[in-house]
């Protein structure tokens, strides 16, 4: 499958901007003057939300310098999650994050989609950063297989005339080590695709195991998945969930007097129906 294939109909990549469009201010501000150990704390305490990431954004070190040191601060004392929560946040601003960090933090990331969504947002030489971290010993083969697809997708992207050489190799040599994962050959099938080589890499038994018809569009809807992350605002995805989640319902309402409205009462809304028939039927 031609790797063009995959990338018509996503629009082109735009980056870390945030979902709204606009930027996140980044001046200083109360929070901003705290320390690195109150930040990240308040980093691991931010909820998984839009406005969470928005608060967390406003509150970060306002010089890209001092971003940089809270990054590296945040790995050496092995604080992944809060470092996860601060890259987004930070992405979601515009701001730079090193590709260099992602040798360490990509351990903390999911595995899936995440890393390819933030890895490849990063500035820096990207691929570099994650080939060094898919050779860590202590990376699992799911998080191996998804940073060389990372690192395939942003040569896809960013290189005029990518070489895939050292990524196709490494992905060959952990077929005999994706039978003990689960997504680890859905990641190396989607990677295969984008390569373009699924049909020499037909001998190796995991290859053949895995490439059933199944599998195949697991993979392909895979490859898609990270197509579509890559090209949409960082926070997009979240902003989907969110809209989908059902609201609150509302307070009863009350008329012109103060006083509630029963259910057999008229509806305010003027249609004529009952409250408990029209509007209340909502709540």
């Amino acid at each position: 499958m031609d790797s063009r294939d995959v990338e018509r109909g996503h629009p082109e990549q735009t980056g870390g901007g945030s979902v709204c469009g606009d930027r996140c201010d980044t001046q200083s501000t109360d929070i901003a003057s705290l320390d690195f150990e109150s930040l990240a704390k308040m980093a691991e305490e931010t909820s998984v939300s839009i406005a969470g990431y928005r608060k967390l954004g406003r509150a970060l070190p306002g010089t890209d310098s001092d971003l940089d040191r809270f990054f590296t601060h945040l790995l050496g004392n092995r604080k992944g999650q809060p470092f996860v929560s601060a890259m987004i946040a930070a992405l979601d601003c515009g701001r730079p994050v090193q590709a260099r960090h992602l040798v360490r933090g990509v351990e903390w990331m999911r595995q899936d989609t995440q890393i390819p969504a933030l890895a490849t947002r990063c500035v820096g030489q990207v691929d570099r950063a994650l080939l060094q971290a898919e050779a860590r010993s202590t990376t699992s083969v799911q998080t191996k297989a998804s940073c060389l697809l990372a690192a395939a997708w942003w040569r896809h992207r960013n290189i005029a005339a990518p070489a895939y050489g050292d990524a196709c190799d490494r992905a060959v040599a952990l077929f005999p080590l994706a039978d003990t994962d689960e997504k680890a050959p859905v990641i190396l099938g989607a990677l295969c695709m984008l390569l373009d080589r699924v049909s020499t890499l037909y001998s190796w038994p995991a290859m053949q195991a895995f490439m059933n018809s199944s599998s195949r569009n697991k993979a392909r809807t895979h490859l898609q998945n990270v197509a579509a992350y890559t090209a949409r605002p960082v926070l997009a995805p979240l902003a989907d969930f969110e809209r989908s989640m059902p609201h609150a319902p509302k307070a009863r309402q009350r008329n012109s007097d103060g006083a509630r409205i029963g259910r057999n009462d008229p509806c305010p809304c003027g249609s004529g129906a009952k409250y408990k028939k029209c509007c209340g039927r909502q709540r």
